[in-house]
Formats: C-alpha cells, sequence, structure tokens
C-alpha cells in the first residue's frame, strides 16, 4: 500500500510543481503581456510551417485533398516528406487545431512538452532504479528545465523529442528487469516520427546505454557477445518501431538523402577549436542567457549555430555530484565514469562527433544526450549514501579545471575583460553559487540544496526566455490577405507567382522570406533548409549556396512566372520591361508584368547540364534550356519548336495539374515546377518520361501533335512506406499478443 502511494505521489507532486513553475516563467505569455515568440527562427519559419500544414489538413477534411505538396513553400516543395524534420510528424498538431489562434495552440502545446518531460523522466530513474522520491522530483525538474530545454522553447521538433527521450530508455530498463519489449518499440515509433535527425544520433547512443545498463546493474563479468545476443529482442522491437512510423519517415529519408547537407564531411580536424571546449566546460556552469543577444559570445564556432547554441546547465547542485565520479574508486562509479567518457570523447573529437551527426559537419546539436546522462548520473549518485561521499571533492575537481581553462582562455584571448565584462561577471555569481552548493552539501543539507536549485533554474530559466523573447518581431503585416484571395478569384491565369522585395516586408529581417506561407501566395523566396534539392544547380547559378534564398534576376523571376510585382515606388521596377499598374494593397503599389510566361513553355536552344558544373555558365534564361546528357542525346540535329505555351486547363489542387499544349515540331517542355521524383507525368493517359532541365526542374519531351498533359504528385517512398508501417503494426500485434502470453505464464507459475 506504502509502494502505490509513492508511486502516484512522484508524478502528481511532479505535475503540481511543473505547472506552478510553467506559471511563473510563462505568466508574461500567458497574460499575453507578451506574444509566445522566441526568436527569429519560431516567428519567421517554424510557426509558418505549421500555417502551410493546417492549411493542407484544412484542404484533407474538406475536399480529401492528400497533403502532399505546397506551391506555396518556395516554388514547390514535398511538403509531407520535407516537413517532417519540422512539423508533419508532430502527434499533438491535432490539439493546436483545437484552438482558435495557432499561436494560442503552439504555447498549450509547449506547457505540455514541459510537463511530459518531467514525468517521463521521473519514470526513467524509477525503471533504472532510483528509489528516493525527493532526488526523482528533484533531477526531473532539472531535465524539464534545463538550459538546453529552454533553448528547444519555440523549436517544436526539438522539443517534442526531447520530452518522450526518457521513455526511449525506460524501454531498455523495462526490457532488462522484465524483458518486455512494448514500451522500447513504442517510444522508437513516437521517437521517430517526433524528429528522425535526433533519433539517429539517439540510435547510436543506444547502444553505448545498452551495454552501460546491462553491466552496471549485473553483480558478475559479461562478455561481449552476451551483452549483444541479449540485446536481440530490442533489435527486433526497435526495428518494429521504425516500421511503424515509415508512412512518413521513409518518404522524409528519401528527400533527406538527397540535401547536400548530408554527408558533408569535407573538412577533416583532429581538434576542435579550443574556445568549443572551454565553452563546453563553462556550460555546466552558465546558463545560455547571452544567446540571441548583444553580449559578445566568446565561445562562437561556425555559422550555422551547430557548435555555438548549446547549454550543458541543469543547475549549478548537479557539478559536484556529477564531477565525483571522476575521484571516487567504487565499483559502480568506475562504471559511471566509462560510461561519460566514452560519451565525452564521441562529443570532443570532430571525426567521432561528426557520425553522431549523420557522418555529416560535426555538430553540438546532440548534447541534450549528454544533458540526460549528466542527469542519471546525478540521480545515481545522490540515491547512493556510499556514492556521495566524495561529492565535495567533485566540486573542487571542476572549479579545478575550470581555473585552468579561464587562466587558458586569457592567455590566448579568447577571453577579453573589456569586451566579455558582462559575461564574465556572470561567472563569478555562478562561481560563488558552486562554492555555497558546495558548502551545504559538506554540511549535509540536501534538501536546502534542493530547494535553492529550484529557485536558482526557474529564474534563470524565466530570465532567459524573456531574452529570447526580446528579439520578437513586432509588427502590421505588410500584405493584405484576405486582398490575395479575392485577387486569386478574379484572375483568369490558374497559376502564377508573385515578387515582393523583402527589403520591403515587415518585420524587416534577412530571414523574412516567408511570408508567402502566411499569406498564401506563390512566392520566390524562402528561409528553409528543405527546399527542394533538385534546385541546388540552379541555385549556385543565381549566386545562392545556403538556404536563405531570395531571387530577384527580372529574366529568372519571368522563366518562373512570376506576374505580379509590389513595389514600394515604381523605380523598383526592373528596366526593360513591360509592366501595367493594377491596385494598391497596403503600402505596395501592384503591377503586372505584361510579358509574363505561363508555368510552362518550350526551348529550342540547349547546354549540357555537365558544362554548368565544371564552370560556371552564362546563361540566357529564357532562351537556353540546362539539360542533362539523356536528353541531349534525343533532342540533338533535331528542329525543335520554341515559344510555345502550355495551357493549364485545371489546376485541381498542389498535388495534381492538368493542360495542353498543340506542337507543329517536336519540343521540349520546360515547367517551372521543382524536378522530384513523386511526380508522374500522363500524356494522353499515357505515362511519359521527365528529365531534370534548368539546373532543377521538370522537362519532358514531346513529339507533334496535341498534348494532354495531367501532372500528378506522391510522394516518393509513400506507398512502400505505407507497406512498411502496415506491417509493423501487424508486428507490433503479435508483440502484443505475446507480452498478453507471457504475463499469463508469469501468473499460472
Amino acid at each position: 500500500m506504502k509502494n502505490k502511494i509513492v508511486k502516484y505521489k512522484v508524478p502528481l507532486l511532479l505535475i503540481f510543481i511543473s505547472i506552478c513553475f510553467i506559471f511563473i516563467a510563462f505568466y508574461p505569455y500567458i497574460t499575453n503581456n507578451r506574444p509566445f515568440l522566441f526568436s527569429a527562427d519560431q516567428q519567421l519559419q517554424y510557426n509558418y510551417f505549421y500555417q502551410e500544414w493546417d492549411r493542407m489538413i484544412e484542404l484533407f477534411f474538406k475536399n480529401h485533398i492528400t497533403p502532399f505538396y505546397s506551391f506555396n513553400t518556395f516554388l514547390g516543395n514535398n511538403f509531407f516528406a520535407s516537413k517532417a524534420y519540422y512539423v508533419t510528424g508532430d502527434i499533438f498538431f491535432g490539439l493546436v487545431r483545437m484552438f482558435d489562434s495557432l499561436e494560442f495552440g503552439l504555447m498549450i502545446e509547449t506547457f505540455l512538452l514541459i510537463l511530459i518531460s518531467s514525468l517521463t523522466f521521473s519514470y526513467f530513474l524509477r525503471c533504472f532504479g532510483i528509489k528516493k522520491p525527493s532526488i526523482i522530483i528533484w533531477a526531473s525538474l532539472l531535465y524539464a528545465f534545463s538550459g538546453i530545454a529552454e533553448l528547444y522553447v519555440g523549436q517544436y521538433m526539438f522539443h517534442r523529442f526531447f520530452c518522450f527521450l526518457p521513455l526511449l530508455l525506460a524501454g531498455v530498463e523495462k526490457y532488462r528487469a522484465q524483458k518486455g519489449v512494448l514500451l522500447f518499440c513504442v517510444s522508437t515509433f513516437v521517437l521517430f516520427l517526433s524528429n528522425y535527425y535526433f533519433m539517429f544520433s539517439t540510435s547510436i547512443y543506444l547502444v553505448f546505454y545498452y551495454f552501460f545498463t546491462i553491466i552496471y546493474h549485473s553483480d558478475s563479468e559479461l562478455k561481449i557477445i552476451t551483452i549483444l545476443k541479449s540485446a536481440i529482442p530490442l533489435i527486433v522491437s526497435y526495428i518494429i518501431g521504425f516500421m511503424m512510423s515509415c508512412i512518413l519517415i521513409f518518404p522524409a529519408i528519401l528527400y533527406v538523402l538527397g540535401n547536400d547537407r548530408i554527408g558533408n564531411n569535407e573538412f577533416i580536424q583532429l581538434i576542435f577549436d579550443l574556445k568549443v571546449y572551454i565553452g563546453l566546460f563553462f556550460s555546466y556552469l552558465a546558463y545560455p542567457f547571452n544567446v540571441y543577444t548583444d553580449i559578445p559570445n566568446m565561445f562562437v564556432s561556425g555559422q550555422n549555430g551547430h557548435l555555438t547554441w548549446y547549454s550543458l546547465t541543469t543547475s549549478i547542485a548537479i557539478i559536484p555530484p556529477l564531477f565525483s565520479i571522476f575521484v571516487s574508486k567504487e565499483k559502480k562509479a568506475n562504471i559511471l565514469r566509462n560510461f561519460y567518457i566514452l560519451l565525452l570523447v564521441f562529443l570532443s573529437i570532430p571525426c567521432l562527433n561528426s557520425i553522431m551527426h549523420g557522418f555529416s559537419e560535426p555538430s553540438l546539436r546532440w548534447i541534450f544526450l549528454i544533458v540526460l546522462t549528466n542527469l542519471l548520473i546525478f540521480s545515481v549518485i545522490m540515491n547512493d549514501n556510499l556514492l556521495r561521499a566524495k561529492i565535495v571533492r567533485g566540486g573542487f575537481v571542476y572549479l579545478f579545471i575550470f581555473s585552468i581553462l579561464l587562466v587558458l582562455a586569457f592567455i590566448v584571448h579568447i577571453i577579453d575583460i573589456e569586451t566579455h565584462s558582462i559575461y564574465l561577471l556572470a561567472l563569478v555569481l555562478f562561481l560563488l553559487v558552486l562554492f555555497f552548493y558546495i558548502y551545504l552539501y559538506k554540511k549535509n543539507k540536501i534538501m536546502i540544496v534542493l530547494v535553492i536549485s529550484c529557485v536558482e533554474i526557474l529564474s534563470l530559466y524565466t530570465l532567459s526566455l524573456l531574452i529570447l523573447n526580446k528579439n520578437y518581431y513586432e509588427f502590421v503585416p505588410s500584405l493584405n490577405k484576405d486582398y490575395i484571395h479575392y485577387n486569386d478569384s478574379l484572375d483568369i491565369d490558374k497559376f502564377y507567382r508573385m515578387y515582393v522585395n523583402p527589403k520591403n516586408l515587415l518585420p524587416s529581417s534577412d530571414l523574412n522570406l516567408n511570408q508567402s506561407i502566411n499569406m498564401g501566395y506563390k512566392s520566390t523566396a524562402t528561409y528553409d533548409s528543405m527546399i527542394e534539392p533538385s534546385l541546388k544547380l540552379f541555385l549556385n547559378l543565381n549566386n545562392f549556396d545556403w538556404h536563405i534564398v531570395s531571387l530577384d534576376d527580372p529574366e529568372v523571376l519571368r522563366m518562373l512566372g512570376v506576374k505580379y510585382y509590389y513595389v514600394v515606388d515604381e523605380s523598383e521596377l526592373p528596366e526593360g520591361y513591360q509592366f501595367q499598374y493594377t491596385t494598391n494593397v497596403n503600402h505596395f503599389k501592384v503591377y503586372e508584368m505584361t510579358e509574363y510566361r505561363p508555368i510552362g513553355f518550350t526551348y529550342n536552344q540547349f547546354i549540357k547540364r555537365s558544362e554548368c558544373l565544371e564552370r560556371k555558365c552564362k546563361i540566357n534564361w529564357n532562351e537556353q534550356l540546362i539539360v542533362d546528357d539523356d536528353l541531349m542525346e534525343i533532342i540533338e540535329n533535331n528542329d525543335l519548336q520554341e515559344d510555345t505555351n502550355f495551357e493549364l486547363i485545371e489546376y485541381f489542387n498542389e498535388n495534381s495539374l492538368y493542360g495542353n499544349i498543340n506542337l507543329t515540331k517536336p519540343a521540349v517542355l520546360f515547367f517551372s515546377i521543382p524536378y522530384n521524383k513523386g511526380w508522374q507525368i500522363y500524356d494522353n493517359n499515357q505515362y511519359i518520361e521527365y528529365f531534370n532541365v534548368q539546373g532543377g526542374f521538370i522537362g519532358v519531351y514531346l513529339e507533334p501533335g496535341d498534348h494532354y498533359l495531367n501532372l500528378i504528385f506522391k510522394p516518393p517512398g509513400f506507398k512502400f512506406g505505407v507497406v512498411l508501417s502496415a506491417i509493423g503494426v501487424v508486428l507490433f500485434i503479435f508483440l502484443i499478443i505475446n507480452d498478453i502470453h507471457k504475463r499469463k505464464m508469469m501468473k499460472f507459475k
């Protein structure tokens, strides 16, 4: 009876304390004194992706249009697969849609993720064998309100994964203790849906963790082959969990494999820059208060955030117990130390680090696994009176290494007193707190440490949220969504794009290139790392080699079917083209380009793709077409028809287009639709082959005659993913039946 009371007391207390913490930390957002928007990415990228997914889901319910393709996301995009990284795998999206305000719905989801984080971590600790309720509650709060968790607020794809991660390890522990695999299988399924990017790193971590937990909980020496054999049921359940997620994840994996950031390990480093190591070590102590602020970050390394935006902070209170494993001679401390050193080696050596990052460039984005391990070690030490004997010495170990690195940072000029004075003052304050904790540990005032550390993390969490939020863009929308939709209803053309100078958009930001999603128009700009991979050559030829793109060459825009220019002043219109004024929208004047091109038209001058790859070729985008060798062999020495337009008859939805073209000669028909293997093209109801042309678009070769063309899109791998998911569900049912049978047999015995 007592055990049952304790069993329910811990989660109920956690829920109560977590709700209190949430109310305090998010009070300005709950009362709407501040918008729920943190940093540029949430406002100008993630929230817009949620808006587009909401629009596509609405079309699915109303008109049964499958939510696969979106033309609102930069020239066209396999939204279903590409945004699995961001939004399409969010299992809470149904909850978000229940609220009239998307922003409010996402805030509620964030609160739920924090609650789940604390509960799942507490469950994991109980499964691992932590007995003391106060330690479980303490560590779980530190997990839910850690520095890395705070950086995930507003980055839903990371926060979702973080909150469910402890269930995966709890599944390992349940298998170790009871041979049950259901929890592990289900959590594998949920985590793959939540963020396959993090799941790759976690899958490697699982191998290390399984060896660690088996050895830690074993009273005798075990052979490696014995441990590997014991893991077979877990491996099978992992595969089943993955298979169940394949309806989304298989198309997503096929898509992301085309991204040139995957496997990009062009530079081989033996070690990181010294400031990376110093920054990592200092981040055990210092909260990420200077992220997204004007305070100089002395440890910045790289421009894409992979080695910058991280935090190992949970509470300063965990430092003495954590580092005590380096001075304790106990067997369990030795096992913990070896496991931890292995992880730190993978973190600190670039070539090993890159393995954890999908064999791509080294990254600290998987540091959440180190944070979880820190709190596990902390909990184990605090739960064991024998291991707690070296806590004070552990605190001084950290201080000793910290002092050496601080002096070194001054010597090599990583730290400059004048430039980094605010950061140094904060470090002094944090050091004083550490000394105070060491003193309390020495006096065995554990409950006082618990209370003070909770006050510490709540105060710094709240402050950091205010700092993160201060950079949101407060603005009145630059465009009028209702007018754009009204204009669409009047325009006889079914498909066209618009050009808006991003500098004229509000908020004024280099990253504000996704308003087309918010306003519902087809654009030529984006801030999105999941652009169609086929467009790489086209973007390189237009001097873009990153995922912040704004096309403004009038010839390129004309080729892409830009019909309307939204400008503040007529002088912004490109010279040499005919424009007709149509109307005003807010502070914009709208002009129609009279010579704009439709979604498809023919070319008769060609350049080999291989020539453009070897050297940066100059191309007249509306007169010359880049083709591959296979297409060039077909059209060589042919008299081809040029400047004949494809007439779009029906634009059913973004997965299907239908139209016709009449040809008196053979022709290569260009579509300003990014090339993707998911398109199926039927000519007079007969499937035809299509080619990658113009550096990343669709082209088809047609013989003379009347051609009625139907373009239909289905994400590559979707059908196979559905089959795998169905098989996975059937296998999971067998797991359930087997589990029920095992329990019955145990009861019978």
